[in-house]
């Protein structure tokens, strides 16, 4: 197709040019003479990409030395095909010629005669034409290597930012499973009936947990659903000493988070707002959208957590994460006992 085009071009602009200098408009001649030159270089046109794949010049490939070497070999083959173009174009074109009966025997026999006089003129165009063709496919060649390169590049980038993801939500599981159990361990003495109801809901949050491992992304309401019952366990441990309110605005119930998002935050609320206090304290859990950005905070009664030069495992690990699935689209905010998640973009999804 490539070269029935060119030949067809070239075609179109020889007419023209008979035509521009008062001659006869005549096709069968420029169509027979372009094509069986386009032609010719459509049959060599392997052996030139073959010898661009043997030969990079911009440096090894299959073992063969790059560079200056290769560049030789390459000036060598053109002056063997050079000439050979000329030759089989010669043939093909005074040939097809004959055979239409646009040119006679006579005619037909002198342009062969001519062939080899005409020879060196002729490969220089042919030279020319040569390193065309090799600078088109080295370029297209290049093209194509460095958008797979590129893509590559992304592939592995979200490969490893997934690998991160994956990392920093399996730090969680443990870092919560083992304070929980530390609450259960205090009230099975004290409080038996207690401490079975704390059991009875951590098996059914770690279920909740696994059934989310999947996905990276989950809804508000769903997210929030895994914070109650978590705080329900807390609500066991404390008794009277923690209340909790849960605020969700019904337009942020779907609005896809990040799995397990609040929960290192609440954590964080019990342990610096409830436990170190003997009178009773609340925690509030809220999502808000504000301006079509998705705001989530969490409040305590307490005097606040540390600054966030001492971020603990939580809140570290949540602002990773944040950082891994959305960027400069996510902020984590800490003011005395306020934690606030404001998600001013989407994050992606996990392949």
């Amino acid at each position: 197709m490539l070269w029935t085009s060119l030949g067809l071009f070239f075609t179109l602009q020889s007419v023209l040019t008979y035509v521009a200098q008062g001659n006869e408009a005549r096709l069968g001649a420029p169509l027979i003479y372009q094509l069986g030159y386009w032609y010719v270089w459509g049959l060599l046109s392997p052996l030139i990409f073959a010898a661009a794949r043997r030969w990079p010049i911009g440096g090894n490939e299959g073992g063969n030395e790059g560079g200056t070497g290769n560049v030789l070999r390459l000036v060598g083959l053109s002056l063997v095909v050079a000439p050979l173009q000329v030759v089989v174009s010669t043939l093909v074109r005074s040939g097809g010629m004959y055979t239409a009966g646009i040119i006679t025997e006579e005619v037909y026999h002198a342009q062969l005669g001519r062939l080899l006089s005409l020879l060196p003129i002729q490969s220089f165009d042919a030279l020319f034409t040569f390193w065309v063709i090799m600078g088109v496919y080295l370029g297209i060649r290049y093209y194509r290597q460095s958008k797979e390169q590129e893509l590559a590049n992304q592939r592995l980038q979200g490969d490893l930012s997934d690998a991160r993801l994956q990392n920093l939500r399996a730090q969680l599981r443990p870092h919560f499973l083992f304070n929980t159990l530390n609450s259960i361990s205090a009230l099975v003495a004290a409080c038996p009936d207690r401490a079975e109801q704390m059991i009875a809901r951590l098996s059914h949050l770690l279920r909740r947990s696994l059934d989310s491992d999947t996905r990276s992304l989950i809804p508000v309401a769903e997210e929030m659903d895994f914070i109650r019952t978590y705080l329900e366990i807390e609500e066991t441990r404390f008794g009277d000493r923690l209340s909790i309110e849960l605020d969700v605005q019904p337009e942020t119930e779907t609005l896809p988070v990040p799995a397990l998002i609040l929960q290192p935050l609440v954590e964080n609320a019990v342990v610096h707002g409830i436990a170190p206090f003997d009178r009773p304290g609340r925690i509030t859990v809220m999502s808000r959208l504000e301006a079509s950005v998705l705001c989530l905070s969490v409040r305590d009664t307490g005097p606040g957590v540390p600054p966030e030069s001492s971020f603990g495992i939580g809140l570290s690990n949540t602002q990773s994460r944040l950082a891994q699935l959305y960027g400069d689209a996510a902020h984590l905010k800490v003011e005395g006992n306020l934690v606030a998640i404001r998600l001013t973009g989407h994050a992606r999804e996990n392949p």
